[in-house]
């Protein structure tokens, strides 16, 4: 189950096995254990009430997989689509044209303007 700052134990300790969710510099993340290491995820969105959600859902599914044994380690699964489709098309690259293809469109496009003489 996902936790908010609420749901903590006498020790003030998260109980074990949970996945939190926090504000740090007015950004969300979230928190959690899987192998012995504590991990973190930024959310990536600021801290409303409707990014909240967004938050829970991802805690949930993180909580489920490790529960299941689908958890993904590289966390590639658990980011944000809009960030992996910008790194995606950030990643294409265009064919950079040599010089002598430069010139010749150079050319080309200047005909109409300058007279053979």
């Amino acid at each position: 189950m996902a936790l908010s700052k609420a749901q903590k134990t006498p020790s003030g300790k998260a109980p074990k096995g949970t996945v939190q969710i926090l504000s740090s510099h007015d950004r969300l993340q979230i928190r959690f254990r899987y192998g012995g290491k504590r991990h973190y995820l930024s959310v990536g969105l600021p801290d409303t009430p409707t990014n909240r959600v967004v938050a829970e859902y991802k805690a949930k599914q993180i909580e489920l997989d490790i529960i299941a044994g689908h958890f993904d380690e590289t966390l590639t699964k658990y980011k944000l689509q809009a960030a992996l489709s910008t790194t995606e098309s950030n990643n294409q690259t265009q064919a950079v044209p040599s010089l002598t293809e430069l010139w010749e469109r150079y050319c080309e496009v200047r005909k109409p303007v300058v007279k053979a003489g």
